[in-house]
């Protein structure tokens, strides 16, 4: 199974998405970023189903890749203002549960800020 299949098997159309104009005026920056992931991971998936295996839909699909994890960039490097925040981290990091996350190695900003939100 490929990636591109893995992504769209998730339970994302389970999820209410929120239109940018419609979140919620106390939502902080990750949920707002989560939101506009959501979107964007829906598209992507969109994308895939729609176009077959050829270099125009690759690169279609690829535009959407690059859409998605320039989104999921934002919300990684943006302060966790609640636990809820952390979730939604781990959720698009690992497409709900599909991909593993990174090591301390690999990430420790990430895991630095697990911490501060446990110990908190």
């Amino acid at each position: 199974m490929m990636r591109r299949d893995l992504l769209c098997v998730a339970p994302l159309a389970l999820l209410p998405i929120t239109a940018p104009g419609q979140a919620d005026a106390t939502e902080t920056p990750v949920m707002r970023l989560f939101r506009a992931w959501q979107a964007a991971e829906a598209e992507e998936c969109a994308a895939y189903r729609a176009h077959p295996d050829t270099p125009k839909g690759d690169a279609i699909c690829e535009a959407m890749r690059k859409r998605r994890t320039d989104i999921e960039d934002r919300m990684m490097a943006t302060p966790c203002v609640t636990a809820q925040d952390f979730t939604a981290k781990v959720a698009a990091w690992t497409s709900f549960g599909v991909f593993g996350l990174p090591s301390e190695r690999e990430a420790p900003g990430f895991w630095a800020e697990a911490r501060a939100l446990v110990w908190a």
